[in-house]
């Protein structure tokens, strides 16, 4: 077997074991919005929708398994996979895997929109975009690290979908790199990681608000404005530095079969 056939073997492994923690964590989204709308509807409110939970709800789920991502590490090299051939392999599957995040929110928006239409039950207006900042340095890193810039899928949903796959990719990668990095380098440096990939989170949302016309916000709200392509082509270039980070961490590591 080839290294490229080993790659995709690793590919292969590692999505169809996390696709199935996906799949159980998008179902239980999926069991609370149905409890949400059933409430929504008996009471005669608004309800959010599915496509606004799971939005919220990824990020921390793929930042979760991305920080996992690492411990599949030893047992790829005690079977004889090299470093490299992990690396890749578990790089192509974290495409898939945000890839079908993305794709199922929103499928399952388009039927979710469909029957809530036959019932005449609306959308609450979101106001995900507005974060209140106060000044408080503490409250306001945690606002902007959990929420991310969000575009409705009501207006565009496949810049939505989109959306939704940028975020939860680098969310993924970032735990990754953390996990790396407290994996090759000991607890000082994965600290310093941890720091670094707050700034990155917050360095890609103000991206994003540029891209989408919306203001940016906290420490880096002073990125200059540019075409949204531009700032599109910038957050990916940021995920390759974040790959290439964790090829460095992973590359000669010394790992504990």
């Amino acid at each position: 077997m080839n290294d490229r056939q080993i790659s995709l073997k690793v590919a292969k492994d590692v999505f169809l074991i996390k696709i199935i923690w996906t799949l159980a964590f998008l179902g239980i989204v999926l069991i609370v919005n149905i409890a949400k709308v059933g409430y929504a509807y008996f009471q005669g409110n608004e309800t959010e929708g599915f496509f606004n939970t799971s939005f919220v709800a990824s990020n921390f789920f793929m930042f979760i398994i991305g920080l996992l991502a690492i411990e599949f590490l030893p047992y790829f090299v005690g079977i004889g996979v090299t470093r490299k051939d992990y690396f890749i392999g578990t790089s192509i599957q974290t495409f898939g895997l945000a890839l079908g995040i993305a794709i199922i929110t929103s499928f399952i928006f388009l039927v979710e929109k469909f029957i809530l239409k036959l019932i005449d039950l609306p959308y609450k207006t979101q106001n995900i975009n507005e974060l209140d900042l106060d000044g408080n340095i503490l409250g306001d890193t945690i606002q902007m690290i959990i929420l991310s810039p969000y575009v409705d899928p009501h207006e565009n949903l496949m810049l939505a979908t989109f959306i939704l796959f940028t975020n939860v990719l680098i969310l993924y990668v970032l735990g990754w790199m953390i996990s790396s990095a407290f994996y090759r380098h000991g607890t000082v440096y994965g600290l310093v990681s941890v720091l670094i990939a707050i700034i990155i989170k917050m360095l890609k949302d103000n991206l994003l608000r540029v891209a989408l016309d919306l203001p940016t916000i906290g420490w880096l709200k002073d990125i200059p404005d540019m075409p949204a392509p531009v700032a599109f082509i910038l957050i990916y270039v940021i995920i390759i530095l974040i790959f290439y980070a964790i090829r460095l961490n992973t590359k000669r590591v010394t790992v504990k079969l």
